[in-house]
């Protein structure tokens, strides 16, 4: 009996010190051994994957509300922020290092951020990545990025301005959806293509300069941006596309280039504050509803010729000041379509 317990002694004792003796060996200390987590290492408050020699930080377990990230983890370079590696932390401000190169999907989505400082040696950051920092009001990305992902910036209902670097050629979908304090933008020469909902809910935005670079702004770009009073549309553009300015309540004033050959559904629909407008030659498509709800809408300029409009008839409205099929002009005086919904507070999630 004692020497099978005798036996069972040793045996546990041999358990606890190999981990050890190879702890020692490999250089972990025997903390990290017992911490690691699936492919995963832990190292003070992150755990990190190593991959070819380099580290990317796969998660945060601090407590702390300022984090820096390390440039070396046992001698081996920090290359990436993986996947949701910050979500919903408490952290306030970030520092990292210059050897971070990717950022991955959701890194630092709905974390406590006020601020975001992303060196230059960045070029690439996943969708969603700072999806509802509410507070984050202070950003300066890296001058090497050449798009801004999906939901980038997505529900940062605090953020104020921001400067797009002059590399970036496509804003994603949603990038900057629900900014609600976003007051200055800066898109640089360069931008090629605007996506789907990427400005939309942008309530205190109040003008924006489409550069000459741009030749498609998707559906609904901007759409529910009340205080936007003008925009100019480059030369270039080709489509209005679906609800492009859709309820952008303040839109007085808006230049569309010869380019443009089709203007969408619900386009201008209750852009309320539109008085006048005018349609250059070129475009022969213009889809149902295009101007619904434009109730001051009372001068459209255009001598073009449609192939196709989509508009109900009305004939007893004869106000507007110029020669188009009533199919067409009568869509300025259709009743006023419900606002959509304001948009929800949910944690949605887009990676």
């Amino acid at each position: 009996m004692k020497k099978k317990a005798t036996r069972i002694v040793v045996i546990l004792v041999l358990c606890l010190a190999v981990p050890v003796l190879v702890a020692g060996y490999i250089g972990y200390n025997l903390i990290d051994w017992y911490l690691i987590r699936g492919n995963d290492f832990r190292y003070g408050d992150f755990y990190y994957e190593a991959i070819d020699g380099e580290v990317k930080i796969s998660s945060y377990v601090g407590k702390a509300t300022e984090v820096v990230i390390p440039e070396k983890i046992r001698g081996k370079t920090v290359t990436a922020i993986g996947w949701r590696a910050f979500e919903s932390s408490g952290i306030t401000k970030v520092t990292i290092p210059d050897s971070v190169i990717t950022i991955d999907h959701g890194a630092f989505s709905w974390c406590n951020l006020t601020e975001i400082h992303i060196p230059n040696s960045v070029t690439s950051i996943g969708q969603s990545a700072f999806l509802g920092c509410t507070d984050l009001t202070d950003v300066t990305l890296s001058e090497n990025l050449t798009a801004l992902s999906n939901h980038m910036f997505d529900r940062c209902a605090s953020l104020t301005s921001i400067t797009i670097p002059k590399g970036v050629k496509n804003i994603g979908e949603n990038a900057f959806d629900k900014c609600r304090s976003l007051t200055d933008v800066t898109i640089p020469e360069g931008v090629t293509r605007i996506e789907k909902e990427a400005f939309q809910w942008c309530d205190s935005l109040t003008s924006i300069i489409i550069p000459s670079s741009v030749k498609s702004i998707v559906s609904r770009a901007f759409m529910n941006c009340k205080s936007i009073t003008s925009v100019t549309i480059p030369n270039g553009v080709k489509r209005i596309s679906n609800g492009t300015f859709a309820y952008c309540k303040k839109l007085a004033s808006i230049t569309i280039p010869d380019s443009v050959t089709y203007i969408g559904e619900y386009a201008f629909v209750n852009c309320t504050s539109l008085t006048s407008i005018a349609i250059p030659d070129s475009v022969t498509f213009i889809k149902r509803d295009a101007f619904q709800g434009c109730d001051r809408l009372t001068n459209v300029a255009f001598r073009g010729e449609i192939y196709s409009v989509e508009a109900s008839y009305d004939y007893g409205r004869d106000a507007l000041h110029y020669d188009l099929p009533f199919a067409f002009y009568q869509a300025a005086y259709q009743p006023l379509l419900p606002p959509p919904p304001e948009p929800d507070s949910s944690l949605e999630r887009h990676y």
